[in-house]
């Protein structure tokens, strides 16, 4: 059974009926008691002016009683302002760090949310890769942090490793010797401790409730990070496995040698010219990676005949499609051969049925292979391959497309050599 509270177990309940037991009960019975026992020994012009002295007294009590209790409410919304502030900063880190694709990104934005919580000059994330290792600096902030950081740094990897070992908050407030206040949080996930959040204030003696909204974040970096590393582990292996792909697709089709990687470099420049998010870039630069993966279906004896040669879009999404991280790059794969006339395949789509990043990656694709020599034909100069996307305007290309793709390559943020 829950114990029953008391008024008094609030600070703010005992502050607040203090002050209306001395601006409003006080002078009731200074007033009960005047009329009772006092006004009758008095006469008549004493008890006049009794009157007006009591009557100045009360209100001048009241008065202050009324100021009083302004300020406690004042301190006490002020203090609930502060609280509402520091958890919809919470709220905001959670969902930020949630979506943080990488561990980097969760380490920079976590310093920058301590900075903001904790009311900091400085913060620290210090970590290590495995418990026998060192600790390490991994991201930092604040303009003296630098400077604090050269004069302080033995002391304070003494105080996170002792953190570390308590597996507690620790909060050393402001010595007379350099006036640095600190909190040290340790980055806790599933698993192990990962490090520790350093926050450090100059002349600032940090709140409890800061101490507080300082451990809760460095809780939600910790399983954030470890969030991120996996997500990091599985970004590599599909990276090494994309790499892998591509040395078997450069091997097999041998007079492409490199082309997926230079039409992938440029589809990203100007799929950023052309207002793609981070997603679609994603997507765009797989598909570019990958675009033609099809023909390691193809025997290399059939690789020039049309009848076989067309088939690679629809193996290549095939392919692609029954793999969750390649899975959205698979339509780009599917429609990177259809034309803007309706004229290409393996579907016939025409206009803006062709989704902008297969429009992006049919730019792009001509263009490298118009660049580089085969064995039918010598590469194009610049404004030669640059002629032939624009003769085909319209036709073939997106007018769109080929705009930006000029405007890059005069600009040379297109690769010419």
């Amino acid at each position: 059974m829950s114990k029953k509270r008391s008024l008094f177990d609030q600070s703010l309940d005992r502050s607040v009926f203090v002050t209306y037991f001395l601006g409003g009960v006080v002078p009731l019975m200074a007033l009960a008691f005047l009329s009772d026992r006092a006004m009758d020994a008095l006469d008549e012009r004493n008890a006049q002016w009794s009157v007006v002295g009591l009557v100045i007294g009360i209100g001048l009590l009241s008065l202050a009683s009324f100021f009083a209790l302004r300020r406690i409410v004042k301190n006490a919304i002020a203090r609930m302002n502060a609280d509402n502030q520091r958890l919809e900063a919470l709220l905001r880190v959670a969902r930020e760090l949630a979506d943080a694709p990488h561990a980097q990104v969760v380490l920079d934005a976590t310093v920058v949310w301590a900075m903001r919580i904790g009311h900091a000059d400085a913060c620290y994330v210090y970590t290590r890769s495995h418990s026998d290792k060192s600790l390490e600096i991994v991201a930092r902030r604040g303009e003296k942090a630098d400077a604090w950081l050269e004069s302080c740094e033995g002391q304070w990897l003494d105080m996170v490793e002792h953190t570390l070992l308590q597996g507690d908050v620790n909060r050393v407030d402001a010595s007379g010797r350099d006036g640095l206040s600190i909190v040290i949080a340790p980055i806790s996930g599933e698993e192990t401790t990962e490090g520790a959040l350093l926050v450090v204030g100059e002349g600032h003696v940090f709140a409890p409730a800061e101490v507080d909204a300082l451990d809760t974040l460095a809780t939600q970096a910790g399983v954030a990070l470890q969030s991120a590393e996996r997500g990091d582990a599985q970004r590599n292996f599909f990276s090494h496995m994309t790499e892998l792909v591509i040395a078997a697709l450069d091997t097999h089709v041998q007079y492409r040698s490199g082309h997926a990687s230079r039409v992938a470099a440029i589809a990203n420049q100007v799929g950023r010219a052309m207002g793609l998010g981070e997603d679609e870039l994603h997507d765009l630069h797989f598909a570019s990676l990958m675009h033609d993966v099809g023909m390691l279906r193809i025997p290399v004896a059939d690789q020039k005949n049309p009848k076989h040669y067309r088939k690679h879009p629809i193996v290549g999404y095939k392919m692609l499609s029954r793999i969750r991280v390649w899975e959205k790059a698979a339509p780009i794969v599917l429609q990177h051969h259809e034309r803007i006339d309706g004229g290409g395949y393996p579907e016939g789509l025409a206009g803006d049925d062709i989704c902008l990043s297969a429009r992006i990656l049919a730019v792009c694709d001509s263009w490298d292979a118009m660049r580089c020599d085969d064995e039918y034909r010598s590469a194009l100069s610049i404004e030669g391959a640059l002629g032939e996307l624009e003769s085909h305007t319209g036709t073939q290309f997106d007018a769109n497309v080929v705009s930006t793709f000029r405007a890059l390559v005069s600009q040379g943020a297109i690769p010419t050599s």
